[in-house]
C-alpha cells in the first residue's frame, strides 16, 4: 500500500474542521493499518509531511530535526507516523514513511495554482525580491522514491525527507511563471512591509470568525520565509537522484492549467 490519502488546505478554523483534520489524517490511518494487518498486506509507504516537524528556516535540516509541528496539520502527520513505527515489525513487516516537500507537478493545488492563476488574470501583486529559500519537490521525483521506498529491503523502519536538489525563492517562482505564462511582470513591486501590516490584519481577523483569512501571517511566512531540507539520506541509502526541477516542469504544469482553463470555457 502506497498511503497517500488525508486532508490539507483546511480554510476553516472551526472545532469541527479540526476534528475531522485527525480523523483523517490520523483515525483513517490507524484504520487502514488494522486493515492491512489484517489481509496480510507485507509492505506500506506513508505520505507524510515535512510538516511533522517545525519550520527550520534557511538552515537546510535532515531527518533528526527535532522541532515540534508549527500546526495541527504537522501535529496529525507526527501522530500518523507514530502509528505507522509502531506497525513496523508488528503488523506491517516493511513499512516507510516519506517526508515530501511541497510537491508540484501538472495539476498542482494549493498556493502555487493560486498564484499561477493570479499570474493569468493580472491579479497577482508585484513580489519584492526576498531572498528566501524552499524547498519543493516535483511530483516524477516523489514517485521514484516512493518506489525505491517500497522496493528496497534496507529502507524498512525508515524516515526519509523527499526534496528537489535545490531550493527555491518565490521570487524565482514568480518570474518563472511569468515567463511560463507569457505575462510580463509588474514594474513596481509593493514593499515587504505592506504585505507584513496586511498579514497583521488577517490575523485580526482570524481571531474574530471561524473561516482563516486568505492572507495573515502563515500565507505570509509560506510566501516569504524559509524552509530548507535535505534529501542526502535518501540519496545515501537507497541511492535515490531527483531528474526533475520546478523550471522543467513548469511548461507541463502550464499546458494543464491551460487546459483547464479551456474545458472550463467549453463547458
Amino acid at each position: 500500500i502506497f498511503h497517500c490519502a488525508g486532508a490539507a488546505h483546511f480554510r476553516s478554523l472551526s472545532t469541527a474542521a479540526r476534528t475531522a483534520l485527525w480523523q483523517l489524517n490520523v483515525e483513517a490511518t490507524a484504520k487502514l493499518i488494522a486493515a492491512a494487518a489484517s489481509a496480510g498486506v507485507p509492505r506500506l509507504v506513508y505520505f507524510s509531511s515535512v510538516q511533522a516537524a517545525g519550520s527550520p528556516g534557511d538552515q537546510s535540516v535532515d531527518e533528526d530535526w527535532q522541532s515540534p509541528p508549527d500546526n495541527l496539520y504537522g501535529e496529525s502527520k507526527l501522530a500518523a507516523e507514530a502509528l505507522v513505527r509502531r506497525a513496523w515489525g508488528t503488523k506491517i513487516r516493511h513499512a516507510v514513511i516519506l517526508r515530501p516537500c511541497l510537491v508540484y507537478g501538472p495539476g498542482v493545488k494549493g498556493n502555487l495554482r493560486r498564484m499561477m492563476q493570479a499570474i493569468s488574470r493580472g491579479r497577482m501583486p508585484a513580489l519584492p525580491k526576498v531572498r528566501n529559500q524552499r524547498s519543493m519537490v516535483a511530483l516524477g521525483n516523489l514517485i521514484a522514491a516512493a518506489q525505491l521506498a517500497m522496493d528496497t529491503e534496507s529502507a524498512a523502519g525508515r524516515l526519509y525527507i523527499v526534496c528537489d536538489e535545490q531550493a527555491y525563492s518565490t521570487h524565482e517562482i514568480y518570474a518563472a511563471m511569468h515567463q511560463a505564462l507569457g505575462c510580463s511582470p509588474p514594474g513596481f513591486a509593493l514593499p515587504l512591509s505592506w504585505f507584513r501590516w496586511a498579514a497583521r490584519l488577517g490575523d485580526i481577523g482570524n481571531r474574530l470568525s471561524d473561516n482563516a483569512m486568505p492572507w495573515d501571517s502563515a500565507a505570509y511566512d509560506r510566501l516569504f520565509g524559509s524552509a530548507v531540507y535535505s534529501a542526502a539520506r535518501l540519496k545515501r541509502e537507497l541511492g535515490w537522484q531527483p531528474q526533475q526541477d520546478f523550471f522543467s516542469c513548469l511548461p507541463q504544469i502550464v499546458a494543464e492549467l491551460n487546459s483547464g482553463r479551456e474545458s472550463g470555457q467549453a463547458s
